[in-house]
């Protein structure tokens, strides 16, 4: 489930460390440095149904933060891409 997010981070074309990136859905670790963690499907998708989804990304290098706001995705997006997982 967070290899996207992870891949997504990596276009940014800032160095990265895959190895060293956790992910969460909200309070829910889904991937910790850089493989994927076990978790309750049920709690991530409570957090995934949420109307806004927090998601975590610690990349384990330096102490930046920063924050970004995404958008709704379409039906065809999001029915095409939940057919398999990552």
């Amino acid at each position: 489930m967070g290899g996207r997010i992870i891949t997504a981070i990596g276009y940014s074309g800032e160095s990265l460390d895959p190895d060293k990136v956790s992910i969460y859905l909200g309070d829910v670790l889904v991937v910790e440095n850089g493989v994927p963690h076990p978790f309750d499907e049920d709690a991530a998708k409570e957090q995934l149904l949420e109307d806004e989804v927090k998601i975590l990304a610690k990349l384990g290098d330096a102490n930046g933060k920063a924050t970004a706001w995404g958008c709704d995705l379409s039906y065809e997006y999001v029915r095409i891409n939940a057919s398999y997982r990552t």
